[in-house]
């Protein structure tokens, strides 16, 4: 690999939009950033918007917008006629195929998610309750955040996708529905990777777990594809031992109104948010970290959650409900969970814990096991090989 073939490769992205994101996401962004410019020189361009608060740091260039990120990204496009981009796949609308169209084969995107699934699961989800709160106070938001976005994923995304270079999926379920949507369009999987040195590791203690079982659930933002939902109704089976739920982040009024709902060997406690450092005195009283749960809601039967590779780095056994990109099946510190709606297992859950402990369990063991497949070192030379690839025959899919 050599430097010159990524002389006019850029990683683009958007600081407004990366300052709303969680905090795994923009450790993530911050992350990749960094070492995609020290590993391989690939800088990042950053569209800075007027009043944000977030300072660009010195491997990244800025560029001072006003305009929507589709304008900037054509603008660029526009003024390097030689640059090709990786940037995040956004709701695709007229505007970014309006770039695709004048500037075809010069952009790989980045796909987290199901897109024309989780649009139409935020738009389900919607009780009448919100319906009637928001034509009431701000009826624009409806279109804005849940009709819109639906109907520009069914009207463009297809179409976007056949003019772009190719996509990076963090889960081959990602990849396939992609493939379903747009079958000339090239897709390669890449799991997500984490800031190893930021995550610290905590001594996780099971030998309580005949008495008290205490599991930690992060919640960036309170989407249905959590499935914290999910977890709370399957507590009623639980009827040994003591059960202690740790929430920290955002959760939907439906998943308070289940919290009040448990049996009485089950405390659960809202933390809110909370910092990385406060994250992890929480985690150093629990046993179990929870991972997505609902991800078959977007018909997702693999992914890959920041938060899962985080338990991992942090040495906390994890249960989730789906197959992740950077586990291998016989991965040993992982409980899946079915990727339906059925209710979660105590006596699973247990004897996953428990063989844990008979194989002498400790945070430290899990936390080696699992850098190789979580680190985002590993992640950005993977990438910089696709990108290799990509750039050197930047195909045009038909």
């Amino acid at each position: 690999m050599t430097d010159t073939i990524f002389e006019n490769v850029a990683f683009v992205s958007s600081l407004s939009d990366t300052a709303s994101a969680s905090a795994g996401v923009l450790h993530k962004f911050r992350a990749r950033s960094k070492l995609l410019f020290q590993a391989v020189k690939i800088p990042t361009i950053v569209f800075l918007n007027p009043g944000s608060n977030i300072v660009a740091e010195s491997h990244q260039q800025v560029v001072n917008v006003t305009n929507c990120f589709e304008d900037s990204l054509e603008e660029l496009l526009r003024q390097e006629p030689r640059l090709m981009v990786f940037t995040r796949y956004i709701n695709p609308g007229w505007r970014m195929l309006r770039v695709v169209l004048r500037y075809p084969r010069r952009i790989i995107f980045e796909h987290n998610t199901v897109d024309s699934a989780e649009w139409l699961l935020k738009l389900r989800s919607l009780s009448w309750r919100d319906t009637a709160y928001i034509l009431k106070t701000k009826p624009t938001r409806l279109w804005k955040e849940y009709i819109g976005p639906s109907l520009n994923e069914w009207l463009f995304g297809s179409l976007v996708m056949r003019k772009a270079i190719a996509g990076i999926c963090i889960s081959q379920s990602v990849a396939d529905d992609l493939s379903s949507r747009c079958r000339s369009y090239r897709t390669k999987v890449i799991g997500n990777g984490i800031d190893i040195e930021t995550v610290p590791v905590v001594d996780v203690d099971l030998s309580s777990i005949e008495e008290e079982i205490n599991l930690l659930l992060v919640c960036g933002s309170p989407a249905p594809w959590t499935g914290a939902d999910r977890l709370l109704r399957s507590f009623p089976s639980f009827d040994r031992p003591k059960i202690k739920l740790h929430m920290v982040g955002r959760f939907s009024p439906e998943v308070h109104r289940l919290s009040k709902r448990v049996s009485s060997n089950v405390e659960v406690k809202f933390h809110g948010g909370l910092t990385r450092d406060e994250i992890k005195d929480v985690a150093s009283r629990c046993q179990l970290g929870v991972g997505s749960l609902g991800l078959h809601r977007l018909g997702m039967i693999s992914g890959s959650t920041l938060k899962v590779g985080e338990f991992a780095a942090m040495g906390l056994p994890i249960l989730a409900g789906y197959d992740e990109t950077n586990f291998p099946r016989d991965y040993p510190y992982m409980l899946r969970a079915p990727s339906d709606e059925s209710l979660l297992s105590y006596s699973e859950i247990f004897g996953f814990l428990k063989s844990l402990i008979a194989n002498g369990f400790s945070s430290e063991q899990m936390r080696e096991a699992s850098t190789s497949l979580v680190s985002m070192d590993a992640k950005v030379l993977e990438l910089a090989d696709l990108l290799q690839e990509y750039v050197a025959a930047p195909k045009l899919p038909k």
